[in-house]
């Protein structure tokens, strides 16, 4: 639940609408924002639509005395219930409840007369003491009244981390402003920055192969072989980041200033000519941001549709909503650690193993050839790790990388060791129906990187040769070329069988999940030690 509180200086100029509604939509602002200086003489409900983001909020505005002051407030009618309103040139009260919690709240809105005869005691750029001003010189006199106001009017400061302590307030970039917005988080959920994620959009553009090629030659780093992999995707990354960033304002700041040219004077054609060629350079970043939203999307068929954004956001938005925990119901007890601490060991008695000369396989050195095809049968978009690289990055230069990859695997397979940050993965937590609440209705799940995901299709892959001497025959799920669905169908044949000749039988049915939700891993270890 956030509020926003920004100087606009003119709701009507173009493309703040948009700014606006980014920063709307980027620090989650869903329930009050507050607009100072709209220079509108006539606001209504649908010039205000752009700046929420659609319909589906309400609004208190004071318009604007010509081309100077003008309010306007904004919030959630799903989370804040307006009671009452308060309007005057200078500032716009608004008054109601909170809807989950029923919490009054005042909020009010102030836009100061700018002439000094019209002001009171000095304004809001006023503070209280020197170590609130930054950036600034500090101006005594107006501390002094603006203290001697707030002591006159009855004011009292309000602490917020004593009944709020998880709140914070932010202020961010001018942009388009003269003035910083505000973003105030009730509920602070700021993690740092994200993760560093590779999308595929940026193999598109010009120069990439030639300089990733460059970088990972150049390259010469000493230590552990999955080490120097991962510092030399870093260092790519940080050349990629600071020349994409560099070439998009420059390309955005040619524009503007094009556009203002043009509102002075008649463009020349050589002007018009650049102004274009600007825009297509936008219009290509955004295309490629489109294509970073179908990976994020996960849409397995994005490849053979539109180009239909909105759908991904839509896409994107719902996955978040699924995957999100909203709470859980412990009940004081311990999950996700096992109960038992002794448990009965079951030595099987005729159990299929395999031979010694098999043995010796599953236990030899990786060869190339097995770590190539490992790493070009996992999927393009898959496992993209702490480190942000997926499948396609690894497969697109896997002439630069293979060394590194056979290095990596072969001290694997000596030591058992990956570096500390190498091997890393995400602890998650899966819901298994649709609206869960309980752990129970949780599957734990760890996503892993590259490196642990070539290693375990390479050990895979050497299961596969061996299964069918070790698994009986009946076995009918989870293997190559045999359904699952076999089970049933063998179980009705029998029921029918039984029937037409009169006999009595018991059957018993294994409840799969809890099966593989209380696996024990000393009791498989003991099961393939006997194999």
């Amino acid at each position: 639940m956030n509020m926003l509180s920004i100087n606009i200086r003119g709701i009507r100029v173009a493309r703040k609408s948009g700014w606006i509604k980014s920063l709307k939509e980027n620090f989650e602002v869903s329930f009050f924002f507050g607009m100072q200086e709209s220079m509108c003489v006539n606001t209504h409900m649908s010039m205000l639509d752009n700046f929420w983001g659609g319909q589906g909020f309400k609004a208190d505005w004071v318009n604007s005395n010509g081309q100077s002051r003008g309010i306007v407030n904004m919030w959630d009618p799903k989370v804040f219930q307006k009671e009452n309103s308060i309007i005057s040139d200078n500032f716009l009260v608004t008054t109601g409840f909170l809807v989950d919690g029923k919490i009054k709240l005042n909020v009010v809105n102030v836009y100061a007369p700018q002439l000094n005869s019209e002001k009171k005691r000095g304004d809001f750029n006023s503070v209280r003491c020197r170590e609130e001003r930054k950036n600034t010189n500090f101006d005594a006199a107006c501390a002094k009244d603006f203290n001697d106001f707030i002591n006159e009017a009855g004011l009292k400061e309000f602490n917020m981390k004593d009944k709020l302590p998880n709140a914070c307030l932010r202020a961010l970039p001018r942009n388009l402003s003269d003035h910083s917005p505000l973003v105030l988080s009730l509920i602070d959920t700021n993690f740092g920055p994200k993760p560093f994620r590779w999308f595929n959009s940026w193999l598109d553009k010009e120069g990439c192969d030639d300089l990733v090629a460059k970088v990972l030659e150049d390259c010469v780093f000493s230590g552990p072989s999955d080490m120097v992999l991962l510092k030399k995707l870093k260092k790519w990354i940080k050349d990629t980041k600071v020349k994409e960033g560099e070439e998009l304002a420059k390309l955005k700041a040619e524009r503007e200033e094009y556009e203002l040219l043009m509102e002075e004077r008649e463009p020349e054609e050589d002007e018009v000519w650049v102004c274009v060629e600007c825009r297509k350079g936008i219009e290509e970043v955004e295309l490629l941001k489109s294509k970073d939203i179908k990976q994020k999307s996960r849409v397995k068929w994005a490849n053979f549709g539109d180009d239909n954004t909105a759908y991904f956001h839509s896409v994107v938005n719902g996955r978040k909503a699924r995957n999100s925990i909203p709470g859980l119901e412990v009940e004081g007890e311990e999950h996700f650690r096992e109960k038992i601490s002794l448990r009965l060991c079951l030595e099987c008695e005729g159990i299929k193993s395999i031979i010694d000369m098999v043995k010796d396989g599953l236990v030899a050195s990786f060869s190339r050839e097995e770590i190539k095809a490992a790493v070009f049968e996992c999927g393009s978009n898959k496992a993209p790790g702490p480190d942000g690289f997926n499948f396609l990055f690894v497969k697109r230069f896997w002439k630069f990388l293979e060394d590194d990859f056979f290095n990596i695997l072969t001290t694997f397979h000596d030591s058992g060791f990956i570096s500390h940050g190498c091997g890393s993965s995400f602890i998650t937590l899966i819901p298994k129906v649709k609206n869960p609440l309980g752990v129970k209705d949780y599957r734990p799940i760890t996503l892993i990187g590259i490196i642990s995901t070539v290693v375990s299709k390479i050990l895979a892959n050497w299961l596969k040769k061996i299964l069918g001497l070790v698994i009986s025959e009946t076995q009918s799920a989870f293997l190559q070329d045999q359904f699952i669905l076999d089970g049933p169908f063998i179980v009705n044949e029998l029921m029918d069988w039984l029937k037409n000749h009169h006999k009595k039988a018991f059957l018993f049915k294994i409840d799969f999940e809890k099966a593989y939700d209380n696996v024990n891993w000393n009791f498989l270890i003991s099961i393939l030690l006997q194999m």
